[in-house]
């Protein structure tokens, strides 16, 4: 499946940045970089290929510096965390090392560079977007996400270690602190942040979905990252014991006033199926593994989880939120959940979503969005993260014994690897202020609702501050089986001219001298991942 798209992206759309995989044709999306190959890069070596691995490299434009407006957030996790992880993998490898010239720093370096234009504000909250060259433009928005201002620690720290500069780290930590600093009363952060004032804005909802997701995802994992550091963690426990208290309901989690916690709307946002895997990473194992359960049901209804569900209509579809993108979050979290467990119900579950990609998502030039899992209706377009992420964390769920599940690694939340940094400390550690965290006192007001236990029995602090969770945990949350899969959209198990077609695809054995026509009606050739081997 990977070589499937990997391979319509370099032979149909490089150098644009994404595949259009029904038309056969790329389109640039984020910034002209070449984006789908700079993020399946390191996919590629965690398959095990060396080979084109060393032969993509050189494809990677010279310089990804362009008068153009990008995303901030987006090209940090995408652009900056790939070429930083590819970085490490090409340097450390060892039939890669000797022959490779860290040219992959030195673009990560340049687009660095670039980003931290975006920082230079009042409060330290970056701009949403920012020019690479000539920096943040007049009239940019002073509005942005918190996930956007908050999802940076990875990627800057690494690269702060690796050029010996510390002015990324610091930017990161600074704005990580400002969110901090803005959060309400109850310790919640809303969706929104004006980057001057700090003040919440746009209906001051909270959620652990799109807009706020990684943010909570950092402060754990930069918490894991790097051996000396500590103040993340006590902010990820606060911050999640917030989240226990206000937004969990049963098994889900759900949209909240950031002054209230009063519950504003009642949805699941598929981009929030990353949370259960973050619970486990914690050491809420069983409590994860029962909201990753929960999710699962869906499937019996539908292919694939809509952007948003409303927890309280009997269909639960909102209109306008039906397609599916090809996001990996639900994957992600079957991952980390069997690496935890070992639970085979998870390796079923993840067999049958490979097939439902397969069958409903398979085109001839790769893999295409769906645009409504009502009718399994397809867009033309192939995310990046569907390589970089989503087959990604498919491949190592059966892939065991990979060095990257068996060695001690981070995962950016774009899928990129870090190894953990267990034996150096950060360039810019001490604390501004006094260590805030585990030490401030829990909500005193009165609470309608909790799931949280207290700290004393709550699995994930009782965890937390041992650096795992106790093995009583562990051991229940290993038998919360993930096995409501089957209902309509359960994929045959025998299909054999499907079945044909796809070995006679994934072995070559197709009429090479195919290519597609351009709008002129003339064949068009251009160099296929086969070429550059």
């Amino acid at each position: 499946m990977f070589l499937h798209g990997l391979t319509a992206y370099m032979d149909l759309a490089y150098p644009k940045d994404e595949l259009m995989p029904i038309s056969g044709d790329g389109m640039d999306t984020l910034g002209n970089f070449s984006l789908t190959l700079i993020d399946a890069l390191d996919t590629v070596l965690i398959m095990g290929d060396a080979d084109i691995f060393s032969a993509l490299i050189p494809l990677i434009p010279e310089s990804l510096i362009a008068n153009v407006t990008v995303s901030v957030f987006e090209t940090n996790i995408r652009i900056l965390g790939g070429l930083l992880s590819a970085h490490i993998m090409a340097a450390t490898h060892p039939t890669i090392a000797e022959a490779y010239d860290h040219g992959l720093l030195a673009r990560a370096e340049e687009v660095g560079r670039g980003l931290l234009r975006a920082f230079d504000t009042p409060t330290g909250l970056p701009y949403g977007s920012v020019n690479l060259v000539t920096g943040v433009q007049d009239g940019e928005s002073l509005i942005v996400c918190t996930a956007c201002a908050g999802t940076f620690a990875l990627e800057f720290t690494w690269l702060s270690l690796l050029t010996e500069d510390p002015s990324y780290e610091l930017a990161a930590r600074k704005a990580m602190r400002a969110l901090w600093k803005y959060k309400s009363d109850l310790d919640l952060f809303g969706n929104h942040i004006n980057i001057e004032t700090g003040e919440w804005v746009f209906g001051k909802e909270c959620t652990i979905g799109g807009l706020v997701d990684s943010f909570y995802e950092y402060l754990l994992k930069a918490s894991i990252a790097f051996s000396d550091e500590a103040e993340y963690g006590e902010l990820f426990a606060q911050a999640y014991r917030a989240i226990k208290i206000w937004m969990k309901k049963g098994d889900w989690h759900v949209d909240v006033h950031i002054e209230t916690g009063k519950v504003m709307y009642p949805y699941f946002h598929s981009l929030g199926a990353f949370w259960p895997g973050v619970k486990i990473l914690a050491g809420d194992v069983e409590e994860g593994m029962r909201e990753l359960n929960a999710m699962s049901e869906t499937y019996r209804l539908v292919a694939f989880l809509p952007e948003a569900l409303n927890l309280q209509e009997s269909t639960g579809f909102i209109e306008g939120r039906t397609s599916y993108p090809l996001r990996p979050e639900f994957v992600e979290s079957l991952w980390v959940a069997y690496r935890a467990t070992k639970n085979p119900t998870i390796l079923r579950a993840a067999f049958e979503m490979v097939d439902r990609l397969n069958n409903h998502t398979r085109t001839e030039h790769g893999f295409a969005n769906v645009a409504d899992v009502r009718t399994l209706a397809l867009e033309d377009k192939m995310e990046s993260f569907f390589l970089a992420e989503t087959l990604k964390y498919l491949y190592l769920i059966f892939d065991v014994d990979n060095e990257y599940n068996s060695g001690n690694y981070v995962f950016n939340t774009e899928a990129h690897p870090f190894p953990v940094w267990g034996y150096h400390h950060t360039l810019y550690h001490p604390y501004e202020e006094e260590s805030r965290g585990a030490n401030v006192p829990i909500y005193q007001g009165q609470i309608q609702y909790s799931a949280y236990k207290g700290d004393e029995e709550d699995a994930v602090f009782s965890g937390f501050h041992r650096g795992i969770c106790l093995k009583s945990d562990w051991e229940r949350g290993r038998y919360v089986d993930v096995d409501l899969w089957m209902g309509k959209h359960q994929m045959p198990r025998q299909c054999p001219a499907t079945h044909q077609q796809r070995a006679e695809k994934d072995s070559g054995a197709t009429d090479a001298s195919k290519t597609p026509e351009g709008s002129d009606g003339r064949r068009r050739r251009r160099k296929t991942a086969a070429d550059v081997v």
